[in-house]
């Protein structure tokens, strides 16, 4: 009879344990925040619009793109011309034509995803 009064002695100091205790709840680890996402450059070409016939053999393009960006146009065959934004995103670039048709192909860099092209024609005067 001892065995069985040790055991529930025994027994009844587990419960006490557990049933005066409430369980800790587990704190949910802090997602790490995700960095926003870097949207893309983005070139755009404000002077002269696609498709203008000009009477000059050289033209002014004129645009924007994210501040110090290095812009490009690209020529076939040539080296391509460069300049660069100016700290407000503002930027111009001197083209020469030829007569006819001249499609100027303009990007930021090397991103190929940036690239604009616009039609100018060269007409000149008779």
């Amino acid at each position: 009879m001892a065995w069985a009064w040790l055991v529930a002695l025994m027994v009844a100091g587990s419960l006490t344990g557990c049933l005066g205790s409430s369980p800790t709840p587990t704190p949910d680890p802090t997602p790490t925040p995700s960095p926003a996402p870097t949207p893309p450059p983005i070139l755009i070409i404000t002077s002269p619009e696609d498709g203008d016939v000009v009477r000059s053999s050289s033209v002014q393009v004129v645009g924007t793109a994210p501040a110090g960006a290095e812009i490009v146009q690209d020529l076939p065959l040539f080296a391509d011309r460069r300049t660069s934004a100016d700290d407000k995103g503002d930027w111009v670039l001197t083209v020469d034509l030829e007569e006819g048709d001249n499609d100027l192909v303009f990007r930021i860099g090397d991103d190929q995803a940036t690239t604009k092209t616009l039609r100018i024609v060269y007409e000149p005067e008779s």
